[in-house]
């Protein structure tokens, strides 16, 4: 379990909301899928891309 705090689990601010946004201007949506891709890659000891799309 990890936590994606001020996200709900449903509704206008869940987890993946495309559009409630954090203060550095991301959506839950962009920010749950970078919190997933990193525990994916730590877990994988995968690099983590510094710029650019993930492949």
């Amino acid at each position: 379990m990890h936590r994606l705090d001020l996200a709900t689990d449903l509704g206008p601010t869940g987890y993946i909301s495309p559009d409630a946004r954090l203060r550095d201007g991301r959506s839950y949506l962009n920010r749950t899928t970078d919190t997933v891709i990193e525990i994916v890659r730590a877990r994988h000891n995968a690099p983590v891309a510094t710029d650019g799309p993930v492949p």
